[in-house]
């Protein structure tokens, strides 16, 4: 897959990197990020991800110019 995914959550974005991150413990860092509501609004969206929370998708693009 492709895409990248955003907790709506600080709260959520650390359980997932903690989920992720356990087996082998790795440090993992949170980055925080404003989207504007009419972007945000674009990017797919999950009500529950993961059995931890709501969360967006978006999918990469490719810039050539």
């Amino acid at each position: 897959m492709g895409n990248k995914w955003f907790a709506e959550s600080a709260k959520d974005a650390s359980a997932w990197g903690k989920q992720f991150f356990k087996m082998d413990g790795q440090t993992f860092y949170t980055v925080r990020v404003q989207v504007q509501n009419s972007v945000a609004g674009q990017m797919w969206r999950t009500p529950m991800l993961g059995a931890i929370g709501p969360a967006r998708s978006v999918e990469g693009c490719d810039r050539s110019d």
